[in-house]
């Protein structure tokens, strides 16, 4: 009987270790890549944003970031899944999350500096304003050579001054756009 017992803890702590622990659905870096590329094949052929197959994608963009944080791949894993999130109504604080962690812990990838931008317009579609013109002020001082920076310019100027119409702000935009390109 001791025997028994000590087999089924043995084959118990083998069965724990190769599935991953906790984490029965356990998959190699491929089958992650395949799963993914799968969703977003079948999310682009969607006319409008399926939620189940959102929240499936965007569970397997959690799972791929935490079983592979090393992985070369993270930080356009984390800006697909902000990408997501902002697309999703209801979900724009989890789209800043993870633009946040990419800001924050892959400020060089070339996937950052979209992500930061991305971000303004979230803060925009909120209605906040100061954080929208706070992320386009980082966006300047961290990317100030990007090629969105002088778009970043122009809309922190329309961020900080929300008593101007929109038109006003479009001419005021042209206006700065026919001296950037003569400049």
């Amino acid at each position: 009987m001791r025997k028994l017992g000590l087999l089924l803890l043995a084959l118990g702590l083998n069965w724990a270790c190769s599935s991953g622990g906790n984490n029965t659905d356990a998959k190699t870096q491929s089958e992650q890549l395949t799963q993914i590329n799968g969703y977003e094949e079948q999310m682009l052929a969607q006319e409008s944003l399926d939620t189940l197959l959102a929240r499936k994608m965007a569970m397997a963009y959690t799972r791929y970031v935490e079983d592979f944080p090393q992985d070369t791949l993270v930080p356009i894993m984390l800006k697909k899944q902000g990408d997501l999130y902002a697309a999703w109504p209801g979900h724009s604080q989890k789209a800043l999350a993870a633009y946040q962690t990419l800001v924050e812990e892959h400020q060089d990838h070339p996937v950052t500096p979209p992500a930061l931008f991305a971000a303004a317009f979230v803060y925009e579609a909120q209605g906040d304003f100061k954080r929208q013109a706070g992320a386009y002020r980082m966006f300047l001082r961290q990317y100030p050579n990007h090629p969105l920076a002088s778009d970043a310019k122009n809309l922190l100027v329309m961020a900080t001054d929300r008593k101007q119409s929109d038109l006003d702000r479009v001419k005021q935009w042209k206006q700065q756009a026919k001296k950037d390109t003569t400049q």
